[in-house]
């Protein structure tokens, strides 16, 4: 039974990891559907029928892509304005450019038991603001009462989820930390591995074998051609690292996968 949508919101700059996020999040949450707010949705179906059609093979009806608020929003802030046009019990914002690799349902329930909140999320340091990365039961977030004199064109989008949830709802504990990415963070605006306190694509001793498992399935070896040159690039770096740091955790056949996986990206580039 479907329960959970993944919404996410891209634009154009960011069309290229609509593929590899639908493909992982549906993967791995076989409870869950994937939708997606674009700038063009007619033109971006017309690029990418080939690596649709295998989504719609392998997960049929569970991926919608449609248009969405972009004009004077900015883009990240889009997915907070919108509504999924599918309803389920339960939504998760999502950032479009997160390679899932695990299922995420569960352990935000178990969170929310634990708080008493309608939502699993977290208070930024800073203040004003909640994690982008927001789990939420629908009817606690929907219908959308966006703040005034709030300016979509130029405001911060973890701004906006705080001021539209605190008119609804208690906020989290600053204490509170629980803030699981569910994977690897191919941000083209962080170092694969950064330095000391910087952010980077969190890569993690336990996603070795979920990545390994992810890139062994038939469905992604057959979307692997069809990625852009960028997605590609930062699939080669991350299985670089997991090579790298965590050969422990694949084993000798993980490796050879590894290998053979490496080899077929850089026979794509």
């Amino acid at each position: 039974m479907i329960e959970t949508t993944f919404f996410a919101a891209a634009d154009r700059k960011y069309e290229d990891f609509v593929i590899p996020y639908a493909a992982s999040a549906l993967r791995f949450n076989k409870e869950a559907r994937v939708e997606i707010c674009i700038e063009d949705p007619r033109r971006f179906y017309l690029q990418n029928q080939q690596p649709l059609e295998i989504l719609e093979e392998y997960f049929p009806g569970r991926l919608l892509l449609r248009s969405g608020l972009f004009d004077n929003v900015v883009a990240n802030s889009v997915r907070f304005l919108e509504r999924p046009q599918v309803p389920t019990e339960y939504v998760y914002f999502g950032d479009i450019d997160i390679l899932v690799l695990e299922r995420i349902t569960p352990m935000h329930l178990k969170h929310m038991e634990k708080t008493g909140l309608p939502y699993s999320n977290v208070l930024r340091s800073e203040g004003g603001k909640l994690s982008g990365l927001h789990f939420t039961r629908s009817e606690a977030f929907y219908p959308i009462s966006p703040p005034d004199n709030f300016d979509l064109s130029r405001g911060n989008d973890e701004h906006l989820l705080f001021e539209i949830v605190s008119k609804r709802s208690a906020l989290p504990e600053i204490s509170d930390k629980f803030r699981p990415l569910h994977g690897i963070h191919l941000s083209p605006n962080r170092r694969p591995r950064g330095k000391v306190g910087e952010p980077d694509w969190s890569i993690a001793p336990y996603h070795a074998s979920a990545f390994r498992f992810l890139i062994d399935q038939p469905f992604f070896k057959s979307l692997c051609p069809l990625f852009s040159k960028r997605v590609k690039v930062f699939l080669m770096l991350a299985h670089a690292i997991i090579d790298a740091e965590y050969a422990g955790e694949l084993g000798d056949e993980g490796r050879k996968v590894a290998a053979q996986w490496r080899d077929q990206l850089i026979a794509a580039l």
